[in-house]
């Protein structure tokens, strides 16, 4: 699932329920354009260019690039340490710590956040030539905006 997410511009949608926000694997956040990037910008959509459209890949290999990622291999170390620290977001977990069993009460991590960094891990990995998840993998995965119901209200983002 692809969604975008103006701030300033909320007029005309709506929040999505807690239920579905945990649906997503990153929150990227872009800046501002660059003053020559906005140049580029004015200059292919105001005028009466029209943009040429090329196929880079299919359907069949996006899934078979899917079922690649699924078999890179990953350390039952690494996959148990993935568990700890989704685990640790939850206020009921004995190895949470006390800001997350002050202010998280109500929060923490579901499931799926284990499964979306390991799997975001693995592809990484594909993406640096590599056949295995490292710790450096994971530790991308889980600090480069990983999605969370509550990232961005609260301090109990991974």
């Amino acid at each position: 699932m692809l969604a975008t997410q103006n701030p300033i511009e909320l007029e005309g949608t709506y929040p999505l329920p807690e239920a579905q926000l945990d649906r997503f694997l990153f929150n990227a956040i872009l800046d501002y354009l660059g003053p020559e990037e906005e140049l580029k910008v004015i200059s292919l959509t105001t005028t009466t260019r029209t943009a040429k459209v090329q196929r880079v890949t299919s359907a069949e290999e996006l899934l078979d690039f899917q079922q690649l990622v699924r078999m890179v291999p990953i350390a039952d170390s690494l996959a148990r340490y993935t568990v700890n620290l989704v685990r640790a977001t939850r206020h009921t977990s004995e190895n949470a710590p006390d800001f997350i069993k002050n202010i998280c009460e109500l929060w923490g991590e579901a499931f799926r956040a284990a499964q979306f960094i390991v799997l975001a891990a693995k592809a990484r990995a594909l993406s640096r030539k590599r056949y295995h998840v490292t710790y450096e993998e994971h530790h991308f995965s889980c600090y480069s905006g990983t999605a969370s119901p509550y990232s961005a209200e609260l301090p109990c983002r991974l």
